[in-house]
C-alpha cells in the first residue's frame, strides 16, 4: 500500500509527458470521505468573493488535509491505473449501468455516480466503447425489445414502454432502421420460423 503510493508520487514527478497514471481509491462506502468530497466540491463551486475568500480557502485547506488523512488510512484499497486502464474501467461501469438501468438510464445520472463531468464521460465512452452513450443505450433497449418480441406474447406497445421508450413512433422508426421491418413483422416472421422448426423443417402446402 505505502510502497505503491510512494512509487506513484515518484513516477508522477519523473514523468515528462501529459499522460500520467491515476491513483484510484475504492472508497465509495466510506461516508466520511464522501462527505468531505461533497463539502469541498460545494465550496469550490459556490465560493464567495471578497472577504469570504480567505475564510473559504482556510476551510478548503482543512478539508483537504482531512481528506488526505482518510485516503492514507485507505491506501490498501487504492490501485494505480494508466489512462487506458482507467478509461476501460469507466466504460465497463457504463455498460454495467446501462445493462441494469436501461429503461431509465441517463448520461447525467451516470456521470454523477462516477463523479465525472458529463462532457468528459461522454468523450471517454465514445473513444473506447465504439459508440456514444445514446447509441449504446439504444442498442441495449432494442436487443431487449427483440428478446421480448421473440420470447413473450406481450403487446408491442407494452414492450416499447418496458424498454424505456416514451415515444412509440420513434421506437418504430429506429427498430425498422436496424432490422429492416416493423416490430409486428419481426414477431410474425419469428413465429413462422418457429412453426417450420416444429414441423421438422417441412413446409406443408394447403
Amino acid at each position: 500500500g505505502n510502497n505503491m503510493l510512494a512509487n506513484f508520487v515518484i513516477n508522477t514527478l519523473r514523468r515528462d509527458g501529459q499522460k500520467g497514471e491515476y491513483l484510484y481509491f475504492r472508497v465509495s462506502g466510506i461516508l466520511q470521505i464522501q462527505n468531505l468530497m461533497e463539502n469541498l466540491i460545494t465550496s469550490l463551486v459556490t465560493g464567495t468573493d471578497g472577504d469570504g475568500v480567505v475564510n473559504r480557502n482556510r476551510i478548503n485547506q482543512t478539508t483537504m488535509g482531512l481528506l488526505f488523512m482518510y485516503l492514507l488510512d485507505s491506501v490498501q484499497s487504492a490501485e494505480s491505473l494508466n489512462p487506458d486502464q482507467y478509461e476501460n474501467m469507466i466504460v465497463m461501469s457504463t455498460l454495467d449501468y446501462i445493462d441494469r438501468n436501461y429503461p431509465t438510464a441517463a448520461l447525467g445520472e451516470l456521470a454523477e455516480n462516477l463523479k465525472l463531468p458529463v462532457h468528459t464521460l461522454s468523450r471517454m465512452i465514445k473513444r473506447s466503447a465504439g459508440g456514444n452513450f445514446t447509441e449504446l443505450l439504444q442498442r441495449k433497449r432494442l436487443n431487449r425489445a427483440v428478446s421480448l418480441l421473440v420470447e413473450t406474447d406481450e403487446p408491442i406497445n407494452d414492450i416499447i414502454d418496458k424498454v424505456g421508450y416514451e415515444n412509440h413512433s420513434y421506437f418504430h422508426r429506429v427498430f425498422k432502421a436496424r432490422y429492416g421491418m416493423t416490430p409486428h413483422a419481426f414477431r410474425k416472421k419469428n413465429q413462422e420460423m418457429k412453426k417450420i422448426r416444429i414441423d421438422g423443417g417441412n413446409v406443408k402446402k394447403m
